[in-house]
């Protein structure tokens, strides 16, 4: 049985490591250091960074289908984030595809944004998509189908 177990542990780890590997293949030059910018640039509560990895014509589409334009967004994360101490997170990219000159790149997102007035946590399950202008890849469009948003704690 403990031959079974490790074998099958071995096995399900080399998938996985596969799978990694397969995704890391599909991302587009330079793509992947943007999205470490993001993430550095949240961790770091530098909302002016944050703003300038997005087009002018950026949408958010919550779960529901709403579309939020690209200044109510930022105003709705500078709101998040006011007061901020500290900001952690983890995210898994769970796809990437190509198109057009286009990159849709599916993601879990979760993490935890400390206040004086306690913690909020988030949860957020989408696809955001990029795509060059000029040498740059900026995001211009976010649609999530899960975005849960937890009260200070």
């Amino acid at each position: 049985m403990r031959k079974v177990m490790s074998t099958v542990i071995s096995v399900v780890a080399l998938i996985t490591c596969l799978c990694l590997s397969a995704l890391a293949d599909t991302w587009p030059a330079g793509l992947q250091a943007r999205y470490d910018v993001l993430l550095n640039t949240l961790r770091n509560r530098d909302l002016k960074a944050y703003d300038k990895l997005y087009t002018a014509d950026y949408v958010s589409v919550d779960p529901s289908g709403k579309t939020v334009k690209r200044a109510e967004y930022m105003a709705g994360i500078a709101d998040l984030m006011k007061g901020a101490k500290k900001f952690t997170c983890e995210v898994k990219y769970t796809g990437v595809k190509s198109h057009n000159g286009i990159v849709d790149v599916s993601f879990d997102f979760s993490g935890k944004i400390a206040k004086p007035g306690g913690t909020i946590a988030f949860h957020e399950v989408g696809t955001d998509s990029w795509k060059k202008i000029g040498k740059v890849w900026m995001e211009f469009k976010t649609v999530d189908k899960v975005m849960d948003v937890t009260a200070p704690k």
